[in-house]
């Protein structure tokens, strides 16, 4: 079973379907957070110094 992030949808609101492309999974997104948060902290201890 795939689980998703995030519901896609369409400018007007309405539920795109899984073929769209346009939904992310769990897996992936949690990966992409991850390496934002790498790339934050990153950032913050070169402010901070």
């Amino acid at each position: 079973m795939t689980y998703y992030a995030h519901t896609a949808e369409d400018p007007e609101g309405n539920r795109l379907p899984e073929s769209s492309g346009k939904w992310q999974s769990l897996c992936t997104h949690r990966e992409n957070v991850a390496a934002l948060a790498k790339q934050f902290s990153i950032l913050q201890k070169i402010v901070l110094r």
